[in-house]
């Protein structure tokens, strides 16, 4: 009978789990198994993915990441890299970063209690100290700028807009034409 070697990292989540495959116990028969696995671990769920040749990394979660409360202490100093955003984890614990290359701007959308406002607070205490991050808020729950969730951040936005559709239709506008002049002076 062979026996897969592991390498077992217990976290405050669940575990981590590297495992070597074997003849005929591949990447496939491991995700067969990933259900059975989290009845056998008590966990939420079990994910097996690719390690490398012949390897697998297997996460085991006892207790909901996303649910968890988070703590986010800014610098108040400009972000090294423009070009990432470091979000939070996922469902797996795994570190989540959303590339910004090449992305000229942001919508943040969703239903009530779904975390936008923490969301775009966070963005706007990792990203506001760079000069080079220009912030335009179009806030429908408002009528003007000194009200709402945003209130405190108006003087470093360069644009706001409440609930008035020919004021949002004017600033959207507005954007499209700086992105369009911004492209044509980089061709």
């Amino acid at each position: 009978m062979l026996t897969p070697r592991i390498k077992v990292k217990p976290d405050r989540f669940g575990v981590v789990v590297q495992a070597k495959t074997l003849p005929q116990v591949g990447l496939e028969e491991y995700q067969k198994a990933a259900r059975f696995l989290a009845d056998a671990w008590r966990c939420t769920r079990v994910s097996v993915l690719p390690d490398g040749p012949g390897r697998v990394v297997i996460r085991g979660v006892r207790s909901d990441p996303l649910t968890t409360p988070t703590e986010h202490r800014p610098t108040g100093r400009p972000p090294t890299d423009l070009t990432r955003w470091e979000l939070g984890v996922d469902e797996y614990a795994a570190r989540v970063c959303v590339s910004l290359a090449n992305v000229p701007g942001v919508t943040v959308a969703g239903v009530p209690g779904a975390g936008k406002t923490s969301g775009v607070n966070k963005f706007v205490c990792d990203f506001a100290p760079s000069a080079a991050v220009q912030i335009a808020t179009a806030d429908g729950k408002v009528s003007r700028a000194s009200e709402g969730d945003y209130a405190d951040l108006v003087k470093r936005m360069f644009a706001f807009c409440g609930d008035d559709l020919d004021e949002a239709n004017a600033l959207f506008k507005r954007l499209v034409d700086l992105r369009q002049a911004a492209l044509c002076d980089h061709p």
